[in-house]
C-alpha cells in the first residue's frame, strides 16, 4: 500500500527539483504562475484495466493544491467512465463541497478534433470545466504501443479511443496530446 505522506514528500522533492525552488510551496506555484481563486484545476487519472492510479498519489496532489490555495470544490478527479473510479477505489462526488470526482460518462464536446486523421470529441469536463491539467498516469506495458509513459492516459479523455490504436497508436498519442485544450491546460 501507498503512504500518502511518504507520497506527499517523495511528490515535493521532485517537484522542487523539477522547478528548481527551494519549497514545495514556490514549486506549486511556479506550475500554476496564472492560477486564480476562480480556477479548476482537473486531476486526469488512469482507472482503466485494473491498474489505477493510487489514490494515495492523488491525495498528496490534492493536498498540495489546496496549500497553495486551491479550494476543494475547484479539484476535479477524473476518468472515462463513473463505474470506473468506483471500482478503482475513488468516491463519486459532484457536489458543491469538497473535492469533486466524477468521470466523463460519455459526455463529450461538439468541437471536432482532428487525431490522426479522425474526428473526436474530448471530455467537456478537460474543454468546458478545467483551466488546468494535472496528468497522472499509471507506468505500464501497452501491448500495442509499447511503454506511453504519460501520453496514452489521455485515451480517457476522447471519444472511441478504441479507434487510435492502429499502427502502434502512431500517430494518434502525439495527436490527442497536441489538441490544443490538452496542451495549452497541462501544467504537469
Amino acid at each position: 500500500s501507498v503512504n500518502t505522506t511518504v507520497a506527499n514528500l517523495l511528490l515535493n522533492e521532485a517537484i522542487q527539483k523539477f522547478t528548481g525552488k527551494s519549497t514545495a510551496e514556490e514549486a506549486w506555484r511556479s506550475i500554476f504562475p496564472s492560477l486564480t481563486k476562480d480556477d479548476i484545476v482537473g486531476i486526469k487519472i488512469n482507472t482503466l484495466f485494473y491498474l489505477s492510479t493510487h489514490s494515495q498519489v492523488v491525495d498528496a496532489i490534492v493536498q498540495n493544491l489546496v496549500a497553495i490555495g486551491v479550494p476543494e470544490n475547484n479539484i476535479i478527479i477524473w476518468d472515462k467512465l463513473d463505474s470506473d473510479l468506483i471500482r478503482a477505489g475513488y468516491q463519486i462526488n459532484r457536489g458543491e463541497t469538497g473535492v469533486r470526482c466524477f468521470g466523463t460518462n460519455a459526455d463529450y464536446d461538439n468541437t471536432i478534433y482532428k487525431i490522426g486523421g479522425q474526428s473526436k470529441r474530448l471530455s467537456k469536463i478537460l474543454t468546458q470545466t478545467c483551466n488546468h491539467l494535472i496528468n497522472v498516469p499509471v507506468l505500464k506495458d501497452h501491448s500495442i504501443s509499447g511503454v506511453t509513459l504519460s501520453m496514452k492516459n489521455h485515451y480517457g479523455s476522447v471519444d472511441n479511443p478504441g479507434s487510435l490504436h492502429g499502427n502502434n497508436c502512431d500517430p494518434y498519442i502525439a495527436d490527442l496530446n497536441n489538441t490544443a485544450p490538452i496542451k495549452e491546460k497541462t501544467r504537469l
